[in-house]
């Protein structure tokens, strides 16, 4: 998926559209909310991030992204209410 490589080149505005446009062709698609989830992270939106990391988990939670997202969850931040703390402070 080319999102992913477009985080690591930290075009994170970029990554979120091409994810966009993969989930106008297949809303199922995992890895798209996955890395959905990722860009919007980083681009400091964590209430969608999280919605798009629920979106990935709802899909299939017996996959490899599920158990993907839970370590991203994980890595920044253990749930939603965090989220409200970290936004706050900003």
């Amino acid at each position: 998926m080319r999102a992913v490589v477009l985080i690591h080149l930290e075009q994170h505005e970029a990554a979120l559209t091409d994810c966009d446009r993969a989930l106008t062709i297949n809303p199922k698609d995992k890895q798209a909310w996955l890395f959905k989830g990722v860009a919007l992270n980083y681009l400091g939106r964590y209430e969608q991030c999280y919605a798009s990391y629920d979106r990935a988990l709802g899909i299939e939670r017996r996959s490899f992204v599920y158990r993907l997202v839970q370590v991203w969850k994980g890595i920044f931040g253990v749930g939603r209410s965090d989220t409200a703390a970290i936004t706050s402070s900003t």
